[in-house]
């Protein structure tokens, strides 16, 4: 298309249109579930919806499917919050989620004392 010409200072090409079939969705079948405990009621799980999220529309999605459980982002260091008014666990067996939530994937989260809070240990990943 192009010669090599003295002539040629700059040269400039462009993409007029371009179709990308393929789309990964940042929720997914791999990571789209949740093993909890609320105080002393047996362990529910929750399967959030698959598609693109950040952190803060996925605080929607989580509390569509966890409504008794408070999520708060921190801007500051990209971290969750979870809180609750009485004891919650969040278990590791099952769920494939944590790494999103910003959680250790080979420990359980148990929240047992007042302040029932949890702060994630590492930023959410969206």
């Amino acid at each position: 298309m192009l010669t090599d010409d003295e002539d040629i200072l700059q040269t400039q090409i462009s993409v007029a249109s371009a179709q990308i079939p393929i789309s990964y969705y940042v929720i997914n079948q791999y990571n789209n579930r949740l093993f909890y405990q609320l105080g002393t009621s047996p362990v529910t799980s929750a399967t959030f919806t698959e598609g693109n999220y950040n952190s803060s529309s996925f605080l929607d999605e989580l509390k569509s499917k966890i409504p008794s459980i408070s999520v708060v982002f921190n801007k500051t260091n990209g971290k969750y919050i979870f809180a609750r008014t009485a004891s919650f666990n969040f278990l590791w067996f099952g769920s494939n989620c944590f790494e999103i939530l910003g959680l250790d994937p080979t420990q359980d989260y148990n929240v047992l004392a007042s302040p029932y809070n949890l702060p994630a240990p590492f930023p959410c990943q969206f």
